[in-house]
């Protein structure tokens, strides 16, 4: 056994839904700019047709995986066993890295959402707070202000220690969180079609753009806002016979994840009509037009939940990364201790989150680039594990496998990898602007820095090698 001690109480099939759920969605937050950039008509077309070349083939592929080789580390470790050390570390360390980026984007957010509401509640108004400090906003020149700062530690600190309690205590919460920040949408939904009158897919595109122009930045959201179908994987071993369980919970939940997009996007298009001004207004803003200053507060409050529940359950994703791979011989042996009560790798989660800390003080837009570029390369490097390890075990027992054989295979795999090709050229050739060196530093300097780790690694292995290690 490879997953942390003390694991007798799992996961079930309800806990791991929410947790998958929670970590590739939580509520159509973030997806209005993709409305007034591309057109509403466009941006429908993405939300519908994007699942069937991005989100099934990634959630069938990551089921067939698991279903064969449900050890802690998933994408790591069927890395590791389809072409050896150096992919397998490759795999870890950019969905670690990345997974740092990510996590501090959840918690700004939330600090955002939440100093927005600052002129409604005086007592949330950052500049008037008991901590507000000019000297040291000074001091933060350029960067998230001092109080948005504490803000984001306040979350980071409290989501950790639910995560050292352990997988159960953040799956209930997940169910939790994820019913109440659902609860605006629905009556959101429910209230906009009373007063349905506009066509949602008018116009198409939005005009002054090509079509070609509106594809290439709409696309981009869409792809950021169907991911996150792997994650869990690396807490496999934590949960209730998941050979059946993971399997069937990704499948039930990319339904559910498109029904989040769609629906609370088209019927209140259809009842405004104002899709030019979604980027501005947001949800919230949304929910003001449609049911009143109270389902404004409800949709708020359900924006700081969403990225509460992002941020928890990619935190435990992240941190069985680095405990599996010091099993591995990877990283520092230290890092498979596990709490003496609850079992889980408390160091690990530990460092996570002070890396997390440190990050959330960097530009919001350099943490998206950062995770965009790793996130497109883990899913490349996933989907040509899935065929290597048809090749090399293929005798090994699946209970779950993508249909179709080898054509199927390669239905499921292609479309996906296309899709992350293109969104890399996009960022390096956004339309109109040229050649991106910013982003080539970024994109390649981050890719880049799995082959340099792996280096420092081969110089270090001798003094992290350790009695007991998992080979």
């Amino acid at each position: 056994m490879s997953s942390p001690k003390g694991h007798s109480r799992k996961a079930g099939l309800l806990q791991l839904a929410f947790l998958i759920y929670g970590v590739t969605c939580a509520g159509a937050y973030g997806l209005e700019s993709l409305v007034s950039g591309s057109g509403p008509g466009l941006a429908l077309a993405i939300l519908l047709i994007l699942p069937f070349l991005w989100a099934y083939p990634i959630s069938i592929a990551c089921a067939e995986l698991a279903a064969a080789f449900p050890i802690e580390g998933g994408y790591y470790r069927w890395s590791k066993i389809a072409f050896g050390e150096f992919w397998g570390f490759q795999a870890g360390w950019w969905s670690y890295v990345g997974n740092f980026a990510n996590m501090s984007v959840f918690a700004v957010l939330f600090a955002d959402y939440l100093k927005a509401w600052g002129p409604d509640f005086e007592w949330l108004n950052f500049a008037t707070a008991p901590i507000y400090s000019p000297a040291l906003d000074s001091l933060f020149g350029g960067l998230p202000a001092f109080n948005k700062w504490i803000v984001c530690l306040a979350l980071i600190w409290s989501l950790t220690y639910l995560n050292v309690r352990g997988i159960r205590v953040v799956g209930g919460s997940a169910i939790v969180f994820n019913t109440l920040l659902l609860i605006p949408f629905v009556i959101l939904t429910l209230l906009a079609v009373t007063r349905m009158q506009f066509n949602p897919f008018s116009p198409f595109v939005a005009p002054g753009k090509g079509v070609g122009a509106a594809f290439s930045a709409g696309i981009m959201v869409a792809i950021w806002l169907y991911s996150g179908w792997d994650k869990m994987s690396t807490a496999i071993e934590e949960v209730d016979n998941p050979q059946r369980n993971f399997p069937f919970a990704l499948l039930i939940c990319v339904p559910m994840v498109v029904g989040t997009y769609v629906l609370p996007t088209a019927v209140p298009l259809a009842a405004l009509g104002n899709w030019r001004d979604w980027s501005e207004l947001s949800f919230s803003g949304l929910a003001e037009m449609v049911g009143g200053v109270w389902l404004k507060h409800g949709m708020t409050i359900g924006a700081l939940l969403s990225n509460a529940i992002l941020l928890e359950v990619t935190m435990l994703t992240a941190s069985r990364l680095p405990f599996t791979m010091a099993q591995d011989r990877f990283l520092p042996h230290g890092l498979t201790r596990t709490h003496a009560r609850y079992g889980t790798p408390w160091l690990a989660l530990v460092l996570g989150s002070a890396a997390t800390s440190i990050l959330a003080v960097l530009p919001f837009l350099e943490l998206i680039d950062i995770y965009a570029w790793l996130q497109m390369t883990s899913y490349i490097l996933i989907f040509v594990t899935l065929i290597g390890l048809r090749r090399t075990h293929g005798t090994a027992a699946r209970p779950f496998m993508v249909p179709g054989k080898l054509p199927g295979l390669l239905l499921c795999s292609i479309p996906p990898c296309v899709l992350a090709l293109f969104a890399m050229a996009y960022k390096l050739f956004p339309p109109g602007e040229g050649f991106a060196v910013r982003q080539l530093f970024m994109g390649v300097g981050s890719i880049l820095s799995g082959p340099l780790a792996y280096l420092i690694y081969l110089g270090c292995r001798r003094a992290w090698r350790a009695p007991g290690s998992v080979s």
